[in-house]
This record gives structure tokens, sequence and C-alpha cells, in this order.
């Protein structure tokens, strides 16, 4: 969040949503400290901040929803 905070200023953490979400990782857990929304190529995306050393995690069910896929040939997000 602070990298992508340094670029484009005007994105601010929501606060608000704090632990609405948690992610599993095998050396342990972690619970969402609020929530961003950022524009994207496949359209405005709410990402869920945690403290982990990942740089994003993109849900299938949120990929699914907005009808795109992953190329892991090319790295691209499709619609």
């Amino acid at each position: 969040l602070e990298a992508l905070q340094a670029i484009d200023p005007s994105i601010k953490l929501d606060t608000s949503s704090a632990g609405s979400a948690g992610v599993n990782f095998c050396i342990g857990k972690a619970s969402s400290i609020g929530h961003c929304l950022i524009d994207t190529p496949i359209g405005e995306v709410k990402f869920n901040i945690m403290h982990a050393h990942t740089p994003f995690l993109l849900s299938i069910h949120d990929m699914d929803n907005r009808k795109v896929y992953l190329n892991n040939i090319t790295n691209q997000m499709c619609k």
C-alpha cells in the first residue's frame, strides 16, 4: 500500500473494514487492517490490506465476478 500511495497519494486506507477479511498462509494467518478501492484495467477493485509479505492477492472469486482470467504465459489479466 505504501509503495502505491507513493505513486498515487489519493489512495487512502479505509479502516472501517478492519478484520473483515483473513488469509491463511502455511506459516500463519493475516487479518485485514482495512481496504482500498483501486482503479485497475479490469475495473475498480476492492483490495483488503494486510500486514503480510505478499505484493497483492486477487481472489479467484473476484476474477470470476469480473469475468477475467490470468494468462500465465504473458502474465496479463484478460477479459
